[in-house]
This record gives structure tokens, C-alpha cells and sequence, in this order.
């Protein structure tokens, strides 16, 4: 049971980990559009 809820609080770390990720590279996407026309 512990073991359990030990795993889920870990796969909640590691989504919010990549969330961050993600919204990291997306914004890195869309700065990188934006900047690559300029060229």
C-alpha cells in the first residue's frame, strides 16, 4: 500500500517535470518560429 502510494506521488512529480519540459520546448518552438523568418 505504501509502496503504492509512493509510486503515484513519483509519477506525479515526474508529469509535472515534464509539463515543465514541455512548456519549456513549446515556448522555445514558438521563439524559434518567430525568429528563424526574421533571418
Amino acid at each position: 500500500m505504501f509502496l503504492m502510494a509512493h509510486m503515484s506521488a513519483n509519477r506525479m512529480k515526474i508529469n509535472g517535470v515534464f509539463a515543465k519540459v514541455a512548456v519549456f520546448s513549446v515556448r522555445d518552438i514558438a521563439l524559434t518560429a518567430f525568429v528563424i523568418p526574421s533571418y
